[in-house]
Formats: C-alpha cells, sequence, structure tokens
C-alpha cells in the first residue's frame, strides 16, 4: 500500500489510481483478517485524499476531485461486500460446528458409512459405545472396529446404497467397550450428493432398552436436523447467489468505471440509495440523481448551499452537529436523520456519513442515505397491533394459546393457565401434545398439517390437566402469520353437564309416559280429553284414541263416581288435587277399578291452563284384599280348632297318667297284702297305660303330620301369593327350605305363617310394590324367615308407636324366643327379619 501512494506522488494515475488500492483490501480479506478491513479502507481513503494534491496539473481540479471521490465510494462498496462475504463464511463454519454439537448431542448413535464401509463421520454417543472417541472411529473401517458384525452389515449398507431405500427398525447386535454384547434397534438410511446419488449410508442405532423414548428422540432429531440442513443449505444457496449476482455486478460496475466516467454517473442515478458529498462548512458539493428526484432540486439548484438554505433551522441544525461528530470522529458512522420531503411530510433516513479527503487536504462529507419511512411505520404499527392484541388476550375469558408449527406453546393467557392448571413458565414451551389423552395423541400433527394448508379448525375434546384430571374443552384453531397458530380454548364443562342433563330429563320423561302402566291423561280447563298415554290406551284397551279426543272426561264415569270425578276437576281447576276411586269399564266392557289423581298444569306465567289425571288400576288390588279377608278367616277359624283340639288332648293325656300313678300305688300297697288284687289292678293299670300309649301315638301321629306342615306352609303361602298377584299388586316369590320347615313346631308354624301373612298383607297394602320375596332359610346356626318387597318403604321409628301390624309380628317373634328386625328406607323398599336360635327350635320341638 505505501508503494501505491509512492507510485501517486511521483506519477499521478489520475482516477485509476483507486483501483490499485483494491489489491491490499483484497490480499487482507484473503489471509482472513476481515477485520482490518474497515481500517484499512480508511487509510486508503486518506491516502487517496493524499494523492488528490499531487494530481496532476493538466487535469481540472473539479475532475481530479469528482474522480477521487468516486474511488472512495468504490473502495467502501468494496470493502462493504468484502465484509459481508466475510460474515458468511463464518456464518457456514458456525453451522458446520453447530451440526457437528447437535450430532454429539443427540443421545442415539450415529454413523456416516461411505461404499467402502468405511466410517465418514460419527457422533459422541457411537463412539462412546464401543469405548473410542470421534476422532479414533472416523476414517476407520467397521471390520476394524465390529469384526463379527461388519460382513452382514456391509451388506446392509450395499443393499441401501443400490436400491436407495432405507431400511428401518433392523436388530442387530453389537460388543460395547467392556465386552458385553448388547442389541440396537438400528435404521439405515441412504447418504446422497447435492446431485442426488447415493454416496453412502447413514445409520442411527438406539439400544433397545430404551427403545420407545430414544425412537421417539431420534425422531425429532432427524426432523429438526433435516429441517436445519434445509434451511441452512437454503441460506447457503441464496447468500452464495447473491454473492455471484453482487460479485458480477461489481465487475460490471468496474468495467463501466474503467470505460467512461458516464457509466459511474449512471450507476450513481440508478442506485437506490440517496448519494450526497459536502464540504466541511456544510455546503453540497455533489448530490446523486435520486436526491433530485425525491427533494425536487437540481444540481445546479443546490451545489453550494448549506442545509440552513435548504430545511428548517432546526433540521438543519441536527444535520450539522451530525456532520461534525463525523469529522470529529474520522470514521464511517451511521445515523438516523429526520428530513422533510417537499410536500411537508417527514421521512426518516438511515445515512452512512464518512469523511473524504479532497484536494489540499479539504475534507469532505459523503453520505449514503435510504428512506426507511414505511419500515418505521411498518414496525410502529406492528408493536401497536401486539400490544393491542396482547391486552386483549390479557381480559379475554376463554383461553388463548399460540403455538408453533411443532405444537410448541409459545404464548397464552391468564385463562389459559387457570385452565391447564399450569403457570405461564411452565406452559411455554410445553408441547400441547402433554394435554392429550395418550391414546389421542396421534391426531395432534394430522390437525397441524391440517392448519398448514390454511384451513381453520373447530372440535371438541378432552384436556389433560397438571393434576392429571380431565375437562371437556371446544377448540378454534386458525392459522397465523410466521408459520405460527392460534387456538381459542373454552371450558365446556358446564354446557356439557347441562346438555347430558337434559338428554337425561328428556329420555326420563319419554320412558315415563311410555313405559308407565298407569292412564295419564291431559285434560283442558273444561274437562275435555287432550292425550292419553300409550300405557292408558292399553289399559283401557282403546284401539283408535282419535275418536275421543276433545270429549268429555267425566263421562267416562257413571253414577256417584261421575260425581267424585267432576268434584275432583273442580278441586283441580281452583289449584288442588283431587282424587277418588271409582269403577270403569274398559272400552271391551272388562270390568276395572281406579285410583284417580288430578293435579292442575302451570303455564309459564303460573297460570293453570291444562289438567293433568293419572288413573292406576287398582282391580286386582281389591280383588287380592278380598281374597286375603277370606284366607285370614279361613285359617283363624282353623287355628282355633286345632288349639282346641291339641289342648283336649294334652288335658286327657296329663289326667290318665296320673290316674295310672294311682293305681300303681295302690297296687305297692296291695301286694302285700292281697296279691291276687294286686295283679288284678296292676293289669288294669298296663291296659290303662296302653291306651294312653295309643293316646300318645296317636298324638304322635298328628306331632309327625305336622313335620310335613312344611308343604302345608308352601301351600298356604302360595294361596295367598296367588291370591295377592295383580296388575298393581307385589309378585311375591315364596322361597321355603323344606329341612328349615319341618324343624317348626305346629305352634311356631303357626306364628311363621301369621307373621309371614301379615308382612305381605302390609306390603299389599301400604307398599305399592311390585314385587316381593318370602323365604324360609337355614342361616348360621338359626332358621331365618325373610319377607321383603321393592316398594316405597317407611320410617320405622315414626310407626312403631302406632303400627298394630308390626306389634303383632313383634309379639309373635317374643313368643317364638327370636329376633325381629324390621329395616326400611323411604323408596328403597322394607325387610323383615325372624332369627329363631337353633337351640331354641330343638327345644320346641322336644317339648
Amino acid at each position: 500500500m505505501t508503494a501505491i501512494f509512492l507510485l501517486d506522488l511521483v506519477s499521478p494515475l489520475g482516477w485509476e489510481v483507486w483501483l490499485l488500492y483494491l489489491l491490499p483490501l483484497f490480499l487482507t480479506f484473503w489471509f482472513s483478517h476481515r477485520q482490518y478491513l474497515i481500517p484499512l479502507a480508511t487509510i486508503c481513503t486518506a491516502l487517496i485524499m493524499v494523492g488528490f494534491i499531487h494530481s496532476s496539473p493538466g487535469i481540472p481540479v473539479e475532475v481530479a476531485a469528482f474522480n477521487r471521490s468516486m474511488g472512495v465510494v468504490i473502495l467502501w462498496i468494496t470493502t462493504v461486500l468484502l465484509r459481508q462475504h466475510g460474515r458468511a463464511t463464518e456464518v457456514l463454519r458456525r453451522q458446520e460446528l453447530e451440526r457437528q454439537t447437535f450430532l454429539d448431542s443427540i443421545p442415539a448413535m450415529i454413523w456416516c458409512r461411505d461404499k467402502d464401509n468405511r466410517i465418514l463421520r460419527a457422533n459422541k454417543s457411537a463412539a462412546k459405545s464401543i469405548g473410542r472417541s470421534v476422532e479414533e472411529v472416523e476414517g476407520k473401517r467397521t471390520e476394524e472396529l465390529f469384526p463379527a458384525e461388519a460382513a452382514q452389515s456391509h451388506a446392509d449398507v450395499l443393499e441401501v446404497i443400490n436400491t436407495g431405500k432405507p431400511k428401518f427398525g433392523m436388530i442387530e447386535p453389537y460388543l460395547v467397550a467392556s465386552g458385553e454384547k448388547r442389541w440396537v434397534q438400528a435404521d439405515k438410511i441412504p447418504y446422497r450428493d447435492q446431485s442426488g446419488a447415493t454416496i453412502g449410508v447413514i445409520v442411527c442405532a438406539v439400544d433397545i432398552t430404551d427403545c420407545v423414548r430414544a425412537e421417539e428422540a431420534l425422531h425429532k432429531a432427524q426432523e429438526e436436523l433435516e429441517l436445519r440442513v434445509q434451511e441452512r443449505t437454503s441460506e447457503l444457496r441464496r447468500t452464495i447467489e447473491l454473492l455471484k449476482r453482487e460479485d458480477a455486478e461489481r465487475r460490471r460496475a468496474e468495467n463501466a468505471f474503467r470505460t467512461s466516467l458516464a457509466y459511474f454517473q449512471t450507476f450513481m442515478d440508478n442506485s437506490p440509495l440517496v448519494a450526497f458529498v459536502k464540504d466541511e462548512e456544510g455546503r453540497y458539493v455533489y448530490a446523486n440523481r435520486l436526491w433530485e428526484q425525491i427533494f425536487h432540486k437540481t444540481n445546479g439548484e443546490m451545489i453550494g448551499k448549506a442545509d440552513t438554505e435548504l430545511w428548517p433551522s432546526d433540521t438543519a441544525e441536527q444535520l450539522r452537529k451530525n456532520d461534525r461528530a463525523v469529522f470529529a470522529a474520522g470514521r464511517t458512522v451511521e445515523l438516523e436523520e429526520i428530513l422533510p420531503t417537499p410536500d411537508g411530510i417527514p421521512h426518516t433516513w438511515v445515512v452512512f456519513k464518512f469523511v473524504l479527503r479532497g484536494p489540499s487536504e479539504r475534507r469532505l462529507l459523503g453520505g449514503v442515505a435510504l428512506d426507511i419511512t414505511e419500515r418505521k411505520r411498518a414496525e410502529e404499527a406492528l408493536r401497536e397491533s401486539e400490544e393491542r392484541y396482547r391486552q386483549l388476550i390479557e381480559v379475554c375469558q376463554d383461553a388463548i394459546y399460540a403455538l408453533d408449527d411443532e405444537g410448541i406453546f409459545t404464548l397464552t393467557n391468564p385463562a389459559g393457565c387457570t385452565l391447564l392448571g399450569y403457570t405461564e413458565q411452565e406452559l411455554v414451551g410445553m408441547s400441547v401434545a402433554n394435554t392429550y389423552l395418550p391414546e389421542e395423541r396421534s391426531v395432534v400433527l394430522e390437525r397441524l398439517q391440517q392448519l398448514k394448508i390454511g384451513s381453520p379448525l373447530r372440535f371438541e375434546r378432552v384436556a389433560v390437566r397438571k393434576d392429571g384430571t380431565i375437562v371437556p374443552i371446544e377448540v378454534c384453531l386458525s392459522p397465523m402469520t410466521h408459520g405460527r397458530y392460534q387456538a381459542a380454548v373454552r371450558d365446556v364443562t358446564e354446557r356439557k353437564r347441562a346438555e347430558e342433563a337434559l338428554r337425561e330429563s328428556e329420555a326420563f320423561k319419554n320412558r315415563v309416559l311410555e313405559n308407565s302402566p298407569d292412564c295419564i291423561k291431559v285434560l283442558d280447563m273444561e274437562g275435555r280429553l287432550l292425550f292419553m298415554n300409550k300405557g292408558g290406551q292399553q289399559r283401557m284397551e282403546i284401539c283408535d284414541i282419535t275418536s275421543l279426543l276433545n270429549s268429555q272426561w267425566i263421562d267416562f264415569w257413571k253414577g256417584e263416581d261421575k260425581q267424585r270425578a267432576s268434584a275432583a276437576v273442580e278441586v283441580a281447576r281452583a289449584g288442588g288435587i283431587g282424587r277418588f276411586i271409582g269403577f270403569c269399564p274398559t272400552a271391551a266392557g272388562k270390568p276395572r277399578w281406579w285410583d284417580v289423581l288430578i293435579t292442575p298444569l302451570y303455564d309459564a306465567s303460573g297460570t293453570p291452563d291444562k289438567l293433568l289425571s293419572i288413573s292406576r288400576d287398582i282391580t286386582e288390588h281389591k280383588r287380592a284384599e278380598e281374597a286375603l279377608r277370606r284366607s285370614e278367616e279361613q285359617l283363624r277359624l282353623a287355628l282355633e280348632e286345632r288349639e282346641r283340639l291339641s289342648q283336649d288332648l294334652h288335658d286327657n293325656i296329663i289326667q290318665m297318667i296320673y290316674a295310672i300313678g294311682m293305681e300303681l300305688e295302690e297296687c305297692q300297697h296291695l301286694m302285700t297284702e292281697d296279691e291276687t288284687v294286686a295283679i288284678k289292678e296292676l293289669r288294669h293299670a298296663v291296659a290303662q297305660l296302653n291306651l294312653v300309649i295309643r293316646d300318645v301315638r296317636n298324638y304322635i301321629v298328628v306331632k309327625e303330620s305336622d313335620h310335613t306342615s312344611a308343604v302345608q306352609l308352601r301351600t298356604e303361602l302360595t294361596k295367598l301369593a296367588r291370591a295377592m298377584n295383580g296388575a298393581h299388586s307385589p309378585r311375591f316369590r315364596i322361597s321355603l327350605d323344606p329341612l328349615a320347615a319341618s324343624q317348626l313346631t305346629p305352634v311356631e308354624t303357626k306364628h311363621v305363617l301369621s307373621i309371614a301373612r301379615e308382612a305381605m298383607s302390609n306390603s299389599l297394602r301400604h307398599s305399592g310394590a311390585r314385587s316381593g320375596v318370602v323365604s324360609l332359610q337355614m342361616e348360621h346356626g338359626a332358621l331365618r324367615l325373610m319377607v321383603e318387597d321393592s316398594g316405597v318403604g317407611f320410617d320405622p321409628q315414626a310407626l312403631e308407636a302406632r303400627g298394630q301390624g308390626l306389634r303383632n309380628i313383634a309379639a309373635r317373634a317374643q313368643k317364638l324366643g327370636a329376633r325381629c328386625q324390621v329395616t326400611s328406607e323411604h323408596g328403597r323398599g322394607t325387610r323383615i327379619l325372624i332369627d329363631i336360635p337353633k337351640e331354641q327350635v330343638h327345644a320346641s320341638a322336644g317339648d
């Protein structure tokens, strides 16, 4: 550079001198001293300006100054291009380092092999798996590292290379550094050059013991690696293409400047940047055509004028202050300046100002400027938009999330944190797949793919919260800019509950109406029939209800029942509840007894507008009550007769035995006085004893026949159950263990039968049950009698003081020496248990 300067001093070269100064710039760049480019360009600029002093006397000062100025501009343009090229090279170097770092950070074992089965590249995990470093592995053949598996591995490599198709999920053995044999799952992928030809194989191996996690990590790593390689490759191609275009442009510019100064003027006039030159007093000495077009002033109008003559005073003062700072710094300074255009609108410019050396060491200030007004406005609009968006989502009651193209949360509002139970720090960076049920996570990628083609999605799913609970949500997904997505999420728990409750309520009401055996009718306020359910039509044996609609309902009744029906309707009209029991045959003429209830139906304003009539068929109930009364009367008479007969037999036997005892005592005295009389008396006593034995035998026969009363007990209970069975009467199932029943005495049988009859009668009259069970079984050393129904139940404590039936049952149980337990709840039926201890049963049988 000193030689060039001396050459310029000894023999001034004119405008071509700046070409020689490009040589040290290129040498500095070639030897990778890019940090010296700016200082070197500054020194060259100073030398060019010094050389301007010794310019040829035959060249006009203005031309020499212009030539030197243009040389300085080209010098700095070249400097900027070289710095950009250097930065691009550094980026490529860092990218390569990042790739190796990325490979080393992958826990999977990664090998890159060529066609000769030589390892081109490996990560730390791969080298560590065989106890070596990456440097020791790379360049080695597989036979040197895996002698046993090399042949098969080479065959697989050649197959992948020849076919160009990858092989996945291959299970292969290998020996770790300790000599232990382990198994890995390997994927072999073709390694292609830029032309697409397969030059090797990339092998990714994962220890089978961590198969699931390793596969997921490998899959994610491969995707990220491919994406980054594609991005870096694309950036590299764009950089190379840009460098090629810039280099071609530079060459064209150099050729143009060598050919004629007019080419340089054309270049400046067509430059997208505003260029100008000032002297130290702030007067303009040059401006390009773009400057003239923007500020509507020609070179003739502005050359020689200062900023104070062209701009408002405050603007001119700020420009002058910036110019002084550049002269003081002596280096290139980047500034933002605001200048008004001729229409009065202020524009923001980014300006690069630098010092030039003119003739006689006169310093000039050069500058290039770019209008960034629209960019500033866009940035400000973007900031305002983002602030408004942030404020909006902060106060939004729904959960708002922002996701990247891989489904990772990047933004959330307070409602979103509350919905999932995470803090904002925990949620940002987490995958949305973590909020899905494990069996539903496969749809996450599918939905993201649908979003990538620009279609918004709306769907419902359940979200998994931090504590493991799930919550139903409604999701609206829509694409945003820069590959991001927005999710608006609403908790629909209450809505789901309301919908489910409504569905259950409607279904329940429909089932009640359709399946109810009662005759349900809707009447108008005048008592005309408007509706009857299907169960009621079947009960009334009505084939076509349309002929009866709008007819007077009270006309269905006759005599006193019609008067009762009319009175019940009047009570319901007045807002009360009318009820009566009446007789009304079916359409086919079958007799039916009905228990009728009439209530008002209210409209939205609370005014009765219709009447609801519910009629229950109690015909079988009536018949069962009558049959039960007859059965109880017959049983009472039979038990009284048996009790009387038993008492007679008992008294006669005792008297006869007492008389025989007296005779035997007499015989004892006669044996010493008159043996003949004593023998006669003894024979008479024996005869009487035989009669007693006969009577006792007859009594025993009766008792033994009573042992067979289990059949009679079953028969009586079965008859009673059949008599009670009706449409609205409980249907009792009889379950008697013959062995248990045979251990009961006649008295106990009588009491058991009475308790069962009393309980069944109470169930018939009060429970409204549909079914019941009467059982007698041996359980845990005792006889257990159980009577159970599925009726409405009652409170035993409330009825204990006034329930005669319960008191009768308790009294009979006490006579048996048994434990009586009555269990009942409202809506859950009633159960009566009588436990007769086994020893008590045996004692009774012995008596």
